[in-house]
């Protein structure tokens, strides 16, 4: 992407093209952050996953100050997901080394976010964008795993 814009193969199989087009925007949906109902892309739209952030196993349960002091992902030892630490009191819990690495644009989303605040104090929208935030990352690894199940048949449409 640093060069040019990326090259996709457009298959000439409808059903498939169909498939690729839903994981497609239910990957924008995702990146938005568009709650269902919210007119995502083609239509209803929105990723219901995002609406309760508890649900899926991902939490701010600590009291204190919410200022963003330090940025420290904390993998426990019993593989358990891991955690951001912000200060010395309180943290993000449930986050996958592989959700924390994760990189869109050559950056880690989570830890980014998280040190452009350092200094701030995190209002509770600030906490529930960044709960939806790691939910949306967790979601794209498991579209792209499904993208990469429709892939093998590439080039789509070749014979046609």
């Amino acid at each position: 992407m640093k060069i040019d814009f990326p090259r996709l193969p457009i298959t000439r199989d409808r059903e498939q093209f169909a498939k690729l087009a839903a994981q497609g925007a239910a990957l924008v949906d995702l990146h938005l952050l568009r709650l269902l109902g919210s007119k995502g892309v083609g239509g209803a739209g929105g990723a219901e996953v995002l609406r309760s952030p508890g649900k899926q196993g991902v939490s701010y349960p600590m009291i204190g100050t919410d200022i963003v002091e330090k940025v420290q992902y904390k993998e426990p030892l019993d593989g358990a997901p891991g955690y951001v630490l912000i200060n010395a009191t309180q943290r993000f819990n449930g986050i996958e080394p592989e959700t924390w690495t994760m990189q869109i644009g050559g950056y880690q989303p989570l830890e980014k976010w998280l040190k452009d605040r350092k200094g701030r104090k995190l209002t509770a929208d600030d906490i529930t964008h960044y709960l939806r935030m790691v939910i949306a990352l967790r979601e794209t690894k498991r579209i792209m795993a499904a993208i990469d199940e429709l892939i093998p048949a590439w080039p789509l449409g070749a014979e046609a």
